[in-house]
C-alpha cells in the first residue's frame, strides 16, 4: 500500500512537470476543446440540441416551482414508486406493498372523512401514510403541493391519449407548450422540465386528457384530510412488508402456514404447484374483512403479491437480495412479452431532450431540441 501510494505520488509529481507520459488519459467531452464524432443509427439521424436551453422569466420561475414539488413528493410522501424496477429491488418489495395499501380502501380507517373528499385530495392525504403508490399518486401529491405553494399557476393534473401515465402541467391554455412546465416525480430520477421536453410530449392538444384543473389558489386541504384519516392494524402490517420477512422459507413451510390459514392444498399436484395454487386463491382473497384475518392470513395475502419468479428464488437461496428482485422481474416481463406492470424507467426527459434552463436577455424560450417520435416512451 505504501508503494502505491509512493508511485502515486511520483506520477502526479511528473505530472505537474510536464511530462506528457505521466499524464492522465484523456477523455474527450464537453469544453475538452476537440471534436468529438457522434454516431446515430443509419435509420435515422438526430439533431441534439445544445446542453442549456434559454428559457423566458416565467418559463423558468415555473421550473422552480415544478421542481420544489418534485423534490417534495420525493422526499416527504412517495420516496420508491410501486411499479418502477429499482425500488422494488431496493426495498425487496415493500414498494409494492406500500402501493397496494394506498389502492385499498379496506387497510384504511375513514370513519372520521366527511361527505365525499376529492378523490384526488384523498389519494395525496394517503400517501402521507402509506408513502406508496406509482404515478397517478405521484401527480396526486404534486397537483395538491403545487395548489397550496404556486397560486395564480394553472394547475392540470393529466395524461396523454394512449399513453397510461399521470402528471402534473402548469401554465394556461392560451400559452404555447414551451411555456408551460411539468411536475412529474415518477421516474426514478425525476426532475422539473418543459412539456416539449418531457417524455409524454405531443403537439396535439386535443390528446392531452385533463383529469383535473384549477387555478391554485393557496388552499391546503390535505393536511386536514391527512388528520382525519390513517392506516388501520392491517394496513399498518402490509405497509411494512417486505421480502425479509420472507426468510428462510420452503415449499414445507409455506404448505404449512396455508393449512394453518385453512388453505387445502391440492393433492393431484406436485408441492410447487400446488403451494402457487394456493398463493393464487389468498391473493383473491376479498379485503372487506380484512381486520378478521390472522397474522397468517395477512402474511400469505402479501407473499401472493410477489412475482413467482421472484419467490422462486428467494426460495433457493433462502435470504432475499435485490439482484433477486431484478432477476426475477426480468424474467416475469419476458414471459409476459415484453408489456409488464413493472417499468424501468428514469428520466424525465425524452430522448436527447434533457436541458440546463437559462433565463435569456430576450426573455424568449428557444426553440426544444429536434427529436422524432422514436424517442418519445411508449407504455401503453
Amino acid at each position: 500500500m505504501q508503494s502505491a501510494a509512493g508511485n502515486a505520488a511520483v506520477v502526479q509529481r511528473l505530472r505537474q512537470e510536464g511530462h506528457s507520459w505521466a499524464q492522465a488519459e484523456h477523455r474527450h467531452g464537453a469544453g475538452c476543446g476537440h471534436g468529438i464524432v457522434q454516431r446515430a443509427p443509419a435509420s435515422r439521424v438526430v439533431q441534439r440540441a445544445p446542453a442549456e436551453r434559454t428559457v423566458s422569466a416565467k418559463a423558468k420561475a415555473r421550473l422552480g416551482k415544478a421542481a420544489a414539488a418534485v423534490n417534495y413528493v420525493k422526499s416527504e410522501a412517495i420516496q420508491n414508486s410501486g411499479n418502477q424496477q429499482d425500488p422494488l429491488a431496493s426495498t425487496l418489495y415493500n414498494s409494492a406493498m406500500r402501493m397496494a395499501v394506498m389502492r385499498e380502501n379496506a387497510f384504511w380507517d375513514l370513519s372520521r372523512v366527511p361527505g365525499q373528499p376529492s378523490p384526488s385530495d384523498l389519494t395525496a392525504a394517503k400517501a402521507g401514510w402509506a408513502h406508496g403508490g406509482n404515478c397517478g399518486e405521484n401527480a396526486a401529491v404534486a397537483f395538491a403541493y403545487l395548489r397550496k405553494f404556486a397560486p395564480g399557476e394553472h394547475l392540470r393534473k393529466a395524461s396523454t391519449a394512449g399513453l397510461d401515465h399521470a402528471f402534473v402541467l402548469i401554465g394556461s391554455n392560451d400559452e404555447q407548450d414551451h411555456e408551460w412546465a411539468v411536475a412529474d416525480p415518477w421516474p426514478t430520477k425525476a426532475k422539473a422540465c418543459l412539456w416539449d421536453e418531457h417524455f409524454a410530449y405531443t403537439n396535439d392538444r386535443s390528446k392531452i386528457n385533463v383529469e383535473e384543473e384549477m387555478d391554485a389558489d393557496g388552499a391546503d386541504t390535505v393536511d386536514v384530510l391527512q388528520g382525519l384519516i390513517g392506516l388501520n392494524a392491517a394496513g399498518e402490517k402490509v405497509a411494512k412488508w417486505s421480502l425479509n420477512d420472507f426468510k428462510k422459507q420452503t415449499l414445507d413451510s409455506l404448505g404449512a402456514v396455508l393449512a394453518k390459514a385453512g388453505i387445502a392444498m391440492d393433492p393431484s399436484l406436485d408441492k410447487g404447484q400446488a403451494v402457487l395454487k394456493g398463493l393464487q386463491q389468498v391473493a383473491g382473497s376479498n379485503l372487506a374483512d380484512v381486520l378478521s384475518w390472522s397474522d397468517d392470513q395477512l402474511w400469505l395475502w402479501c407473499v401472493s403479491q410477489v412475482e413467482r419468479s421472484v419467490l422462486d428464488r428467494v426460495l433457493q437461496a433462502g435470504e432475499p437480495k435485490p439482484e433477486m428482485v431484478h432477476d426475477g422481474i426480468n424474467e416475469a416481463r419476458r414471459a409476459a412479452g415484453g408489456k409488464f406492470w413493472v417499468w424501468n424507467h428514469s428520466d424525465t426527459t425524452r430522448a436527447g431532450a434533457e436541458r440546463t434552463h437559462v433565463t435569456g436577455a430576450s426573455g424568449v424560450t428557444a426553440a426544444a431540441p429536434v427529436t422524432t417520435d422514436d424517442d418519445a416512451m411508449d407504455i401503453s
